[in-house]
């Protein structure tokens, strides 16, 4: 008897010590970025944001910073932010802003918001022809009660990097156009850094058979650095604004910048050349896609490039130091990296993988391609393209519950929009915005 007696206890003793450890990788999950609040079954809507009867569409809300977020509402003379409850969409304050100068009152500009990292700053951006070129007007508000801090009038370029506003202006003279990049405090506007850049030749259209495109510079940031991209001339600054490196791209194409400095340049064309990746030794690559940030990292899986090759439908995974290609596997979604495992959809499913090596630890055919891949830390969440939810277990694949998507989930954008938000779920249409966890 006692020893049955001790063999109990044993037994429990080890799966309370599982049940903790078990806890505290799930808490330690919770501040991994798009990791969702734990779920038994298909997401349930949380709260909404409808557009008034004679309104525009809602935007959508910024990611929560101390659990608030922020809506803008665009109406005929009225344009308001408004600060909500991440959890319950509760408006917790209300700001409406100026318009301006040559707006029109009858409909103000189209305005997006996003927090400032974390500075408890907010920055809302609109964007408006003025002559030949597009400004832009960004509106600096205080995140815990929304008051209007300052606005930022005249840049043709502006973004979030860090904890810092990143904002571009030109000065064109003949056939050349010199860009200055200035960083600022989102709080104070005290100037952090500010970069001149040499002039270039400003290329405006390229013709690309029978059509002819217009060329836009654009100034994107990652991991704390800022890139600008001017008629094929490509401009990597660092996060204390010094130039670290420049790179001659094709006019025919897009680039794009990782959080560790990697360069992607991407062909308009099906005909065109192939996609090119610049590593942030400098070491140039033909790629066989272009970057994607995984919609989950837990950082697990560090000196690996992603790239998705869309027209095989391939996840392609590269060594970041090399370019060098470790693996490739079919995938219908971007990645998500748990524990150095990586998770994607496929048309049939989803499968699993080791990062590094590629060795498949499981694949489930559900029947259904996979649309989504998201994950609350306990299972695989797949949600197919006829809007059907799996869950299946993240060591094994097996499946745990499956269920229609509920509504409005199932008719909200006619199959069209969703993303990851915060630890919860966004659809939308044109009219209603819908949280859903």
């Amino acid at each position: 008897m006692l020893v049955a007696a001790g063999v109990v206890v044993a037994l429990v003793t080890a799966q309370l010590v599982l049940d903790a450890r078990e806890r505290a990788r799930l808490a330690d999950l919770a501040g991994v970025p798009g990791v969702l609040a734990p779920l038994d079954g298909p997401p349930r809507t949380l709260w909404t944001v409808a557009a008034d009867a004679e309104g525009d569409q809602p935007s959508w809300p910024t990611d929560p910073v101390a659990g608030t977020t922020v809506v803008v509402r665009r109406v005929a003379g009225d344009r308001t932010v408004r600060g909500m409850d991440a959890r319950t969409g509760e408006v917790r304050w209300s700001t409406p802003l100026p318009l301006e100068p040559g707006a029109s009152p009858a409909l103000p500009p189209a305005t997006w918001c996003e927090a400032v990292g974390r500075s408890g700053v907010v920055r809302c951006e609109s964007q408006f022809p003025a002559g030949t070129r597009t400004v832009t007007t960004s509106f600096l508000l205080d995140l815990a009660d929304g008051r209007l801090l300052r606005q930022v009038d005249g840049a043709e370029q502006s973004v979030v990097a860090g904890d810092l506003l990143v904002v571009g202006t030109s000065r064109r003279e003949d056939t050349d156009v010199a860009w200055t990049i200035a960083a600022q405090d989102p709080r104070t506007g005290a100037q952090v850094w500010s970069t001149p850049l040499p002039a270039v030749r400003r290329v405006e259209r390229v013709n690309l058979g029978s059509q002819v495109v217009g060329v836009t510079a654009s100034l994107v940031a990652a991991g704390g650095r800022v890139m600008l991209t001017e008629s094929g001339h490509v401009t990597v600054l660092g996060r204390d604004g010094t130039v670290e490196r420049t790179i001659q791209v094709g006019l025919d194409g897009w680039t794009s910048l990782t959080a560790d400095g990697t360069v992607g340049w991407s062909p308009y064309g099906a005909m065109a050349p192939a996609p090119r990746l610049w590593l942030p030794d400098g070491t140039q690559v033909d790629a066989d896609g272009y970057p994607v940030e995984p919609d989950v990292d837990d950082g697990s899986a560090p000196g690996v490039l992603w790239v998705e090759d869309s027209d095989d439908r391939e996840l392609v995974v590269l060594d970041a130091a090399t370019g060098r290609t470790l693996w490739r596997a079919p995938a219908t979604t971007p990645p998500v990296v748990l524990d150095g495992v990586v998770y994607a959809g496929t048309a049939t499913g989803a499968a699993a993988w080791d990062a590094r090596t590629g060795r498949q630890h499981w694949s489930t055919d559900v029947g259904r391609q996979a649309g989504l891949v998201v994950t609350d830390g306990r299972s695989l969440l797949v949600l197919s393209i006829s809007r059907h939810w799996f869950a299946l277990g993240l060591t094994d694949g097996a499946r745990r519950w499956d269920a229609q998507a509920a509504p409005p989930l199932d008719t909200v954008g006619g199959g069209g929009p969703l993303q990851r938000w915060d630890r919860y779920l966004l659809a939308g249409d044109g009219s209603t915005v819908v949280v859903q966890g």
